[in-house]
């Protein structure tokens, strides 16, 4: 199972992780639509500087959630070569059709680097260019696979403790790791995640029997501490008590205490839903991923899509009520075109051009 279903017309695969797809992605694109007016954001203080600020957090909230989904699925399935191909096209199919045309236009320079950066998208590894680090961590997931089964639940229960107090207790920690250092590789930090998913797909105890509504509940306190911990801290930092970059301590990192709360509340939650089967849900599910390559591809791309169509450098100048309303349905519309354009892709183009990449390497 790769990062986003394949199985999209599935008719017997339920639909409550694939909901949980489309919201984390909403909260990615939220994230996004802020990049550009986020200086002005931290230096106002006023109810839609809050609101937007607090938005900017569920981008690392949602790649958590599709971390956890992705562990919990492959744990039991076997990588292969197949479907990293599929990825791989999947993810070059968006640089060529986009990026070509834009350094024949010249919307991009026509230089080396531009062209090098078509063909090799392994120059940034971090939690900031997540395509990049998640074709990489996919490599590793058959050797974590092999480890998370070759423990016993307790062993795996003792190793996940461990880690959760360093990565999280010690991260969250006022005086501990202040600053950037607060930011986690993700190659350690998926492995994590990848563990944690596997653990609640093989194992069984107590805690992980609750139901739906104590999972709930955990939920909505997390969804609470994003907002109080983020508007608490930006009122201190405009206050000159703490530094601006410590706004996001406890929801904007992934490894951050409200983050992690609110992302494996989400994942549960949303696993112990029992939502039949929609086929409308699943296609949107499926098309998530595309949604990320698109409106990322390129910071031409970016730009164009923040600043020029939905001009999210003039939201800070409106009124509270019409600026979310304005961000709302700008992040809801983004979403939809970019998931019919993929829709589109994996119908009609996708089943050709897999052919063609499998038969180049003679796999079936």
């Amino acid at each position: 199972m790769l990062f986003m279903n394949q199985q999209v017309f599935n008719k017997n695969r339920s639909s409550n992780l694939e909901l949980l797809r489309i919201l984390a992605m909403l909260g990615i694109v939220a994230s996004h639509y802020n990049g550009l007016i986020m200086p002005q954001l931290m230096e106002s203080d006023t109810p839609l500087a809050n609101f937007l600020l607090v938005q900017s957090t569920w981008g690392k909230i949602g790649i958590n959630c599709f971390m956890l989904i992705s562990g919990y699925f492959m744990c039991q399935i076997d990588a292969s070569w197949k479907k990293f191909l599929k990825l791989l096209a999947w993810v070059y199919f968006y640089i060529i059709v986009i990026q070509i045309p834009l350094i024949l236009l010249g919307k991009i320079p026509n230089t080396i680097q531009s062209w090098i950066g078509i063909l090799f998208k392994w120059k940034s590894f971090d939690m900031d260019h997540f395509v990049t680090s998640f074709l990489i961590f996919y490599l590793f997931t058959p050797f974590i696979k092999i480890f998370i089964h070759s423990l016993s639940q307790k062993q795996l229960e003792r190793i996940i403790i461990l880690l959760s107090i360093f990565f999280i207790g010690y991260y969250n920690t006022p005086g501990f790791n202040d600053g950037m250092g607060f930011m986690i590789q993700p190659l350690v930090w998926f492995t994590y995640l990848y563990l944690v998913a596997g653990y609640v797909r093989l194992y069984d105890n107590p805690f992980m029997r609750k139901g739906v509504y104590f999972w709930g509940g955990q939920l909505l306190i997390g969804v609470v501490m994003v907002f109080v911990s983020t508007i608490v801290l930006h009122k201190l930092a405009m206050a000159n008590v703490i530094e601006q970059s410590k706004i996001f301590r406890y929801s904007g990192y992934p490894n951050s205490i409200f983050a992690v709360i609110t992302s494996f509340s989400a994942f549960m939650f949303f696993l112990k839903l029992r939502l039949p089967y929609s086929k409308i849900i699943n296609l949107l599910g499926a098309a998530t991923f595309g949604v990320l390559l698109i409106h990322t591809n390129c910071e031409y791309v970016y730009n164009f899509v923040f600043d020029n169509l939905l001009r999210s450098t003039e939201v800070v100048d409106f009124t509270f009520v019409n600026g979310a309303c304005i961000f709302s349905f700008s992040i809801l519309v983004l979403f939809v075109a970019c998931a019919i354009i993929d829709i589109l892709r994996k119908i009609y183009i996708e089943p050709f051009l897999l052919r063609k990449i499998y038969s180049i390497f003679h796999i079936r």
